[in-house]
């Protein structure tokens, strides 16, 4: 899962940010996907279920 597909000379950072936020996401219920379009970029969405206030 957090084998590198690119060289560090390529790409810098580890590479890890996005599996650990769709780790969180997912444990609290919520759903993390990306759209993206070429030559516009990417465009992250994050949805969380509500929790009703007690």
């Amino acid at each position: 899962m957090f084998q590198r597909l690119h060289t560090r000379d390529h790409y810098g950072g580890t590479g890890l940010g996005l599996a650990v936020c769709q780790k969180i996401v997912e444990r609290h219920g919520g759903r993390l996907w990306a759209e993206s379009a070429p030559g516009q970029g990417s465009t992250f969405h994050v949805r969380l279920p509500v929790i009703p206030e007690a």
